[in-house]
């Protein structure tokens, strides 16, 4: 099983961003009734790529292709026209200018006119060259209602390419291509992902910069976990898609990892999100369901001599 999480690890650590109630959950388990992470709101950068080689039941139900092709034939087309780049209104051209699109003029002599004729050629945009979404969200884990939510403000495709001279294709570059804001009305409601799974990774000078408390998340968790008032499943589920109950004993004989003794904030510096994700085919506002929450431990091994991952818990909110 070991062997097997870690390999899992190494796969999802391809997906990382830059920085209701569970049936299993009863209200009076719950400590508090404010936000989990910080006291205010947390606002995360999340660029997730769209493609998993290796595994790609993790974004089943994301037809990457339908998705994509979707939203610029609407965008092209003219129908949807609340693009934006920051608070700049974007247009078709904008658009077609962070695709890569060029225009050549061919001059040619017209014999039977006696007269140069013009013509303009465009080239056509590399909707494959679309690997990746940008969202910008607010995140709140509700301890009385036990739910991890997101509200997200805002999302973008990445375009990821190459430059003419760089044959080898060694050094790609990564352009977003426009900005979908939110708008208050929308109810996305067309399922567009299913199980969507990915790592947000702890960086503690972005942590500090969007307001999110990790330590202060741990310590929340950490003891009601250990007293059963919150349960926790076994990883083996990212192999199986088994739920296994962790006793608060076998919590800690598998973690080995002594939370009273310790200050394990430091170590836990990655989170795994698995979601639902829903679109609004007349705003194209994305919204998530995040169904389960992992965390992952960091830790130096003394025999192999390398920091390894290991997934130690997941939280499932339904």
């Amino acid at each position: 099983m070991k062997k097997q999480l870690l390999i899992i690890l190494g796969i999802l650590a391809m997906y990382s961003c830059n920085n209701k109630n569970n049936e299993n959950q009863t209200k009076d388990s719950i400590i508090s009734s404010n936000n989990a992470l910080l006291a205010t709101k947390v606002e995360i950068d999340c660029r997730i790529p769209f493609d998993n080689e290796n595994n790609p039941n993790w974004v089943k139900g994301l037809n990457r292709e339908k998705f994509v092709n979707n939203i610029f034939s609407k965008i092209l087309s003219g129908k949807f026209t609340e693009i934006y780049k920051r608070d700049e209104k974007y247009t078709i051209s904008n658009v077609e200018d962070r695709m890569g699109v060029k225009f050549d003029t061919t001059i040619t002599f017209n014999k039977k006119t006696n007269k140069n004729d013009t013509s303009i050629n465009k080239t056509e945009i590399n909707l494959s060259e679309i690997k990746e979404i940008l969202f910008n969200e607010e995140w709140k884990f509700d301890k009385k209602e036990f739910g991890f939510e997101k509200k997200i403000n805002s999302w973008s495709f990445i375009r990821k390419f190459y430059r003419q001279n760089d044959i080898k294709q060694e050094n790609p570059r990564y352009l977003i291509t426009f900005q979908i804001k939110r708008n208050e009305d929308t109810k996305p409601e067309l399922k567009i992902a299913s199980d969507f799974t990915y790592i947000f990774e702890f960086r503690d000078e972005y942590l500090d910069r969007v307001g999110l408390d990790k330590k202060g998340l741990l310590n929340y968790l950490i003891p009601n976990i250990e007293s059963g008032k919150i349960k926790v499943f076994d990883p083996i589920y990212l192999v199986d898609k088994s739920k296994r109950v962790f006793t608060p004993q076998q919590f800690k004989n598998y973690t080995e990892i002594d939370f009273a003794d310790k200050d394990v904030s430091k170590e836990i510096n990655k989170m795994i999100f698995i979601e639902d994700w829903y679109l609004d085919e007349k705003t194209f506002n994305i919204s998530k369901k995040v169904k389960a929450l992992g965390f992952v431990e960091n830790k130096y091994d003394d025999k192999t001599g390398e920091w390894t991952d290991k997934i130690l818990f997941f939280i499932f909110f339904e």
